[in-house]
């Protein structure tokens, strides 16, 4: 990828009546928690250009996008003070996150307000992992800002992370910190410090199709697992009466990524869990317990047993089982809530307005809604960056009411409560979707029962399960090989995660 020409962030425009005065400034005079102040007066007309560098994230094109900012002059003379960073930054993220920024206008936006421009490098889960790890091994300062799973939050990586707590003491007031979730805040911290700022929060809920639910006379909510099997097996649909399903009655995650986020919705809905502490701030797996082999049990018989899930499972990721809910191929998925946007995109999907949501099932007996995880999308500082200041600007911009509405629009997990309780947004996605999303979180622990698992147990258990699933492996020989395997890389951390 060709380097973007970088703006001369040496250089400041001081606009006055009737003068304009070129000021050369060091790079000493970065202080990092003290940025230049630039004042404009709005009787002069002062032409600035503010350029953009953004990776496409279906091309590797640097695209560059120049926008004129222009201060309209006025009858009287107002001056107004506002504080400019002529600087560039690089973050690297998630592709997820650049329709979500509107295609890049929300980093213009951004760099009008602050004179900071962006250069966003989109990247696939794996590959933005990958690219991120590597650098950091490397000592290396290329990204500033880096768009980083929570769940990725372990003891290993926190050593390249810039703490936030001294930014956010300062800056508290002017974030309204208050109105972010508590609970998002504790996901991206670790040893009593803040890494990451929220970005995006979701955990899985479970969407049907309410026209077939009204066509076959079944109710809603589907509070127990054996409500919900019953359900799946009359939604599975010959349609053609050519003896293949046309319809089937369960989405589910199955590949060996994504089988790790479904395993847990099972293992936490027949009662089980994935880690315990034994001892403060000591953990062990317990895969093994007769709830955890239960709830993986139940997930693979969707499949292989009463084969109301399609044929593909197995190598289905979130972008395959969104496909299967657009296109009717499922009438019910339990998938990740912020992708009802997805489901309901009329350009895309056949079921624009026909599906409802309810909090994922439970074994019978236990309480409804259940327990279950959450993810969270956070953003941090890479420790190494030489600008961290204006990286911290962009965080601030990120997690701000405006930029996390404008998001929550496009369908981000909102990271806020006012954005929550918005007429706005309840109107846009329906208080049924809302009030669902916002029971099931409030029951929610993060991924693992603890932030921060080390990322070789979630590769580990996501292709042990997806072996379960396609039979390689019986359930119970999984359950029990990961309770070994998992426990082993906990012995080599003395139980820490």
């Amino acid at each position: 990828m060709s380097e973007p020409k970088k703006v001369d962030r040496r250089k400041f425009i001081y606009a006055g009546l009737g003068a304009v005065a070129l000021i050369a400034i060091g790079a000493a005079a970065y202080v990092a928690m003290n940025p230049p102040v630039v004042t404009v007066t709005t009787s002069t007309t002062v032409p600035t250009t503010s350029v953009i560098t953004t990776t496409v994230p279906t091309t590797s094109v640097v695209t560059t996008t120049s926008v004129a900012t222009t201060t309209v002059p006025t009858a009287s003379v107002v001056t107004t003070t506002k504080t400019l960073i002529k600087e560039e930054i690089t973050c690297i993220g998630h592709s997820v996150f650049w329709p979500l920024f509107g295609q890049g206008e929300l980093l213009e936006n951004f760099a009008k307000e602050t004179g900071i421009t962006v250069n966003y490098i989109s990247c696939g889960h794996t590959d933005l992992r990958e690219k991120v790890i590597t650098q950091w091994l490397a000592g290396g300062s290329e990204y500033d800002a880096i768009i980083w799973s929570t769940t990725n939050l372990a003891k290993e990586y926190t050593q390249y992370m810039e703490p936030l707590d001294n930014y956010i003491e300062r800056d508290k007031k002017e974030m309204e910190y208050d109105d972010i979730y508590p609970s998002l805040i504790k996901i991206g911290s670790k040893d009593g410090h803040v890494y990451e700022m929220p970005l995006r929060t979701g955990t899985n809920i479970l969407f049907y199709r309410k026209d077939l639910f009204e066509q076959y006379g079944l109710a809603t909510p589907v509070k127990t697992w054996d409500e919900y099997l019953e359900v799946a097996k009359q939604l599975t649909l010959d349609l053609n009466k050519d003896g293949t399903p046309d319809i089937y009655g369960a989405g589910v995650y199955g590949d060996s990524v994504y089988a790790y986020d479904a395993s847990m919705d099972f293992i936490y809905g027949f009662g089980g869990h994935v880690l315990e502490e034994f001892e403060p701030g000591k953990w062990r797996c317990v895969l093994n317990s007769p709830e955890a082999i239960e709830g993986i049990q139940y997930y693979v018989d969707l499949y292989q047993k009463y084969k109301v899930c399609p044929p593909g499972t197995p190598q289905t990721n979130n972008e395959k089982l969104i496909t299967a809910m657009q296109q009717e191929l499922v009438a019910t998925a339990i998938m990740y809530a912020p992708y009802a946007v997805n489901v309901n995109d009329p350009s895309k999907s056949k079921v624009p307005g026909k599906v409802g949501y309810q909090p994922r099932p439970v074994k019978k007996g236990m309480a409804f809604p259940g327990l279950n995880w959450a993810s969270c999308w956070g953003i941090l500082i890479n420790k190494q960056s030489k600008k961290k200041n204006a990286a911290w600007e962009f965080i601030k911009f990120l997690t701000s009411k405006s930029s996390d509405m404008y998001m929550a629009l496009r369908g981000n997990g909102p990271i806020r409560a006012s954005t929550f309780n918005s007429s706005e947004f309840r109107e846009k996605f329906g208080l049924q979707w809302v009030e669902t999303f916002s029971a099931q979180l409030a029951k929610s622990v993060p991924p693992c029962d603890v932030a921060g698992t080390p990322t070789e147990i979630r590769d580990l258990m996501g292709r042990e399960i997806n072996a379960a699933i396609t039979g390689q492996k019986s359930v119970k020989e999984v359950m029990d090989g990961l309770t070994q395997k998992i426990n082993d890389i906990l012995k080599a951390r003395d139980y820490q995660v």
